[in-house]
Order: structure tokens, then C-alpha cells, then sequence
């Protein structure tokens, strides 16, 4: 028999080993699927894993034995939702007309 806890960190690396997975396939730097879309703008199912994916990496931050790898999905993740909300205001502007600025 496994002793207290064991099981849980168990559960635990593997909860952030299938989050790490959906932050890495979106890692536009190593993708170049992912450079080519936005998660943003594809399937509802989609984007509610990335970011329950996220909240999942977060959560393991507190965790001695994955930290350093969350810190470095972490900051893949927020990169990928730093572009995709840069994205979502750029597609969503009008051009100021430059008459109006004078």
C-alpha cells in the first residue's frame, strides 16, 4: 500500500503533465500550426481547455515538485494569451480617420 499523499502527488504531476501538453501544442514559438491560428477565434471546447489548462498550471505552481516546470508553462501560457488579446483588439479597432485628430 501506497503511504498518504503519494497518490496525490501522483494525480497531481499528471493533472500538470496533460495541462502542460494543451499550453505546448498552442506554444507559437515551437508550432507553426499555432502561429497560424488563434484559440480565440476556433472552437468553444477549445478554448475553455487552454484556459482550464492554465488554471491548472497555477494551481501547480504551489507544488515543490512541478514549480519549475509551471513557471515555465506558465510563462509560455501568458505569452500565448498575451498575443491572442493584442489579437482580439486589433481585430475589433476602426481606423481613426486623421481629419478628426486635428
Amino acid at each position: 500500500m501506497e503511504p498518504p499523499g503519494e497518490n496525490d502527488a501522483a494525480a497531481a504531476a499528471a493533472t500538470f503533465n496533460s495541462a502542460e501538453k494543451i499550453i505546448l501544442r498552442w506554444d507559437s514559438t515551437v508550432s507553426e500550426d499555432a502561429r497560424d491560428k488563434m484559440i480565440f477565434e476556433g472552437d468553444r471546447h477549445e478554448i475553455d481547455r487552454y484556459l482550464h489548462a492554465v488554471e491548472e498550471i497555477q494551481k501547480s505552481m504551489e507544488s515543490t515538485t512541478v514549480s519549475e516546470s509551471s513557471s515555465s508553462a506558465l510563462q509560455i501560457a501568458m505569452a500565448r494569451l498575451e498575443d491572442e488579446f493584442r489579437n482580439i483588439l486589433l481585430s475589433h479597432t476602426s481606423p481613426v480617420e486623421t481629419g478628426v485628430l486635428n
